[in-house]
């Protein structure tokens, strides 16, 4: 009986091991121990409903159209990872070739700055998981032109084994109606202000839409 119970638990656990590999589970005390890891934002309102960035995670930015300030909630971001790690902050094919006289005004240290152009959609996924689990990036930024929720969580596990933090930004129309992505912002823009609704929360905690000036709201770097 005891051998038989042994050889159960022995073909359960690497059937567990296996899912864990293709990423279909996660282990849930290794969560829990990133959960509260945050970084400052730099913006009040983000980091009075948040606490700061989650770390070691992919954050979600859906946004209406390229240019509208969706960027803007990252600059604070990048300036203060920039200034104070010695790791790269990636940016994956950015829509807009950043302009270094621009960042060096928002305190951006150009040096810490890795632009990645890859040839296709299925190259930009793979360079952004690369960087995510590389340890050789303090934040990682992506702007895929579609995700689903197989490569959501592809990004999750790489953002937790190589500790960092990754963002992608999708516009609307090509965002997924849900995502495995523990969190999920979107951005929209009117003629006064940039609007912030957090659509989704680790924790699944509702939290009321906010605005920011657009004067923070610099669509391009």
């Amino acid at each position: 009986m005891e051998k038989y119970l042994k050889n159960g638990w022995e073909r359960m656990n690497n059937k567990i091991n296996k899912l864990i590999e293709k990423q279909l589970v996660y282990k849930g005390a290794r969560e829990l121990e990133t959960k509260n890891l945050r970084i400052p934002s730099g913006i009040w309102q983000l980091d009075q409903t948040l606490g700061g960035w989650p770390s070691e995670t992919i954050i979600e930015l859906i946004h209406s159209d390229e240019g509208i300030g969706e960027i803007s909630l990252l600059l604070p971001l990048i300036s203060n990872l920039s200034n104070t790690s010695d790791k790269w902050v990636a940016l994956i094919n950015p829509p807009y070739i950043p302009y270094a006289p621009t960042m060096n005004t928002k305190n951006i240290d150009i040096s810490k700055i890795l632009i990645i152009k890859p040839q296709g959609h299925k190259e930009m996924l793979w360079a952004m998981e690369q960087t995510l689990r590389a340890k050789t990036c303090s934040a990682v930024i992506g702007w895929p032109k579609s995700i689903n929720d197989k490569i959501a969580r592809r990004l999750r596990v790489a953002a937790r084994i190589g500790k960092t933090i990754g963002f992608y930004l999708i516009q609307k129309n090509s965002a997924p109606k849900s995502s495995s992505a523990p969190y999920r912002l979107q951005v929209n823009k009117n003629e006064f202000n940039t609007q912030i609704s957090i659509l989704k929360t680790r924790d699944g905690k509702n939290i009321n839409p906010f605005a920011i000036n657009n004067d923070l709201a610099m669509s391009k770097i």
